[in-house]
């Protein structure tokens, strides 16, 4: 698959909860993020080209929550090195300044370094 990612993506030391923020329901766990999208790991496969209304679990307060709540749009799925799982692709939407930060302190502080 060719590389069209314009920013480089983190990989985190730990694999954050993220759901459904109307539902509740469990979608996955993040394996990588950047300002422009993240990559998540679910156990059933995503539909591509629906946007997705999310709550990721935060690993400590984060601008004063422990929820970050986003808009992300999945672009690609595809079955993960484990059978039992699914690696899906997004891109973030609507990012605002306050997403930025949120996602700059993740990298900083949960993010492995080259």
């Amino acid at each position: 698959m060719q590389e069209k990612r314009k920013l480089k993506r983190w990989h985190l030391i730990y694999y954050l909860r993220v759901r459904d923020r109307h539902t509740d329901k469990p979608i996955g766990h993040l394996i990588d993020i950047s300002e422009g999208g993240m990559m998540l790991v679910s156990e059933a496969p995503i539909a591509v080209g629906r946007v997705f209304q999310f709550q990721m679990m935060l690993p400590e307060e984060i601008a004063g929550t422990t929820t970050w709540d986003f808009d992300a749009k999945s672009l690609w799925s595809q079955p993960d090195f484990n059978p039992s799982l699914y690696k899906t692709g997004f891109q973030l939407l609507n990012v605002i300044p306050e997403d930025i930060g949120t996602i700059e302190c993740l990298i900083d502080d949960y993010g492995f370094r080259d």
